[in-house]
């Protein structure tokens, strides 16, 4: 995500600044982040069928992105790519193209609803750099 999308940094002051991909890589507050967003999303899965935990969740990311961290809405999409690349990467033989055409639904799904979410608390700033 960081190297591909550096402005994505601007939203991490603990290490927005680190321009050295192995530094970046061994930085323990973008591992904690890491850990969060992913159990973020185990959590959806695990809920799946729950549609109230669900929204829960999706407000919860939601809000703070949107109005406690100020994240552009297109960072989600963009990490949610970043997130199905990684895995077809790491596990080439679970991530078989029906797995992955089913994580991009859900992804995609997830996404929706953290947009939602940023119109409900009346985002109004719209993406101008990805790169």
């Amino acid at each position: 995500l960081f190297v591909n999308f550096p402005s994505s940094k601007l939203y991490f002051s603990q290490f927005k600044h680190i321009e050295d991909t192995q530094q970046l890589a061994q930085s323990s507050q973008l591992k904690k982040h890491a850990q969060r967003v992913m159990n973020a999303i185990n959590t959806l899965v695990e809920n799946i069928d729950n549609s109230e935990k669900v929204t829960s969740v999706l407000k919860l990311v939601g809000k703070a992105h949107a109005l406690k961290h100020k994240v552009d809405l297109v960072y989600f999409k963009i990490l949610c790519g970043v997130i199905l690349e990684v895995l077809g990467e790491e596990y080439p033989e679970v991530v078989t193209p029906e797995v992955g055409i089913a994580w991009t639904k859900f992804l995609a799904t997830v996404c929706s609803g953290i947009k939602a979410i940023y119109e409900e608390v009346g985002w109004t700033q719209q993406s101008t750099s990805t790169g």
